[in-house]
């Protein structure tokens, strides 16, 4: 946890030089070039050299990267596209590249790290813990692997949360999300299960079916050491006072703020 300590005692020196190592390594891609990263030195630099736009300003670029071309958006070829879909332009694919996935793992470990140097339980790698998310069965586009965000996180996730996780391989690749939630239901309500992640609505869903398969029990009484609760993708404050209703009592959370 050094160089967390680091960041967050001089977070403006560790944000430059991420902003500087991307910008060094991204001069050498087609949008480096277009964009005249050679001349970007500082935040001014890059709003007038790179100005916003929404994601039909990219699709050029992406459609290249589709074609099987490399060094488009930045040097190489993406691990993973991120298949999304929201208010505007339709199904959108999200450039996944390799430093990205080790950083979204080495953020993953530092969170747990972080919350275990804070609380000092340690119990809670003992139990099982629980992650509901999308499919990670993936599709390909070439040699690019396609998939919805949280079903990619299935393969990228860190080991130390991945070591005792539920649901098993064959009921997350179900299709049918109802019957899916159902059937982890039946995996997952005799286990000691200490962490929980997903998004808020899906969480929710799924302690209504998990409540009503125990004799609509509080989730306390069904899982006594839950402890925590990983979250991202919606903001959670909407759902906190439901949640903690259903639990029977209010746990930690960790806002991981991720979006694809």
């Amino acid at each position: 946890m050094k160089q967390w300590d680091k960041s967050i005692q001089n977070p403006n020196k560790y944000q430059q030089a991420i902003f500087n190592r991307i910008i060094k390594k991204g001069k050498d891609s087609s949008f480096g070039r277009d964009h005249n990263f050679e001349s970007i030195n500082n935040y001014d630099d890059f709003c007038k050299q790179v100005p916003l736009r929404t994601y039909d300003g990219f699709l050029p670029y992406i459609e290249r990267i589709k074609a099987g071309e490399e060094d488009v958006l930045y040097p190489g070829s993406p691990s993973y596209f991120a298949k999304t879909s929201g208010t505007t332009s339709g199904v959108k694919y999200i450039p996944l590249y390799n430093e990205y996935i080790k950083i979204y793992a080495k953020a993953g470990k530092q969170m747990i790290y972080n919350y275990l140097r804070e609380t000092q339980d340690f119990e809670v790698l003992a139990g099982k813990n629980l992650f509901l998310q999308g499919s990670p069965l993936l599709d390909n586009i070439g040699k690019i692997k396609v998939g919805r965000m949280s079903g990619i996180s299935y393969h990228i996730m860190p080991k130390i949360i991945k070591r005792k996780q539920l649901p098993s391989y064959q009921t997350d690749i179900m299709q049918d999300w109802e019957a899916k939630v159902k059937q982890i239901v039946k995996e997952s309500k005799t286990s000691d299960i200490q962490m929980i992640g997903g998004i808020p609505p899906w969480i929710m869903m799924y302690f209504d079916y998990l409540s009503a398969s125990c004799q609509h029990k509080l989730i306390k009484d069904i899982y006594p050491k839950l402890k925590l609760y990983i979250h991202g993708g919606v903001n959670i404050e909407p759902y906190r006072k439901l949640l903690a209703a259903k639990i029977g009592k209010t746990i930690h959370t960790i806002d991981t703020y991720t979006a694809s």
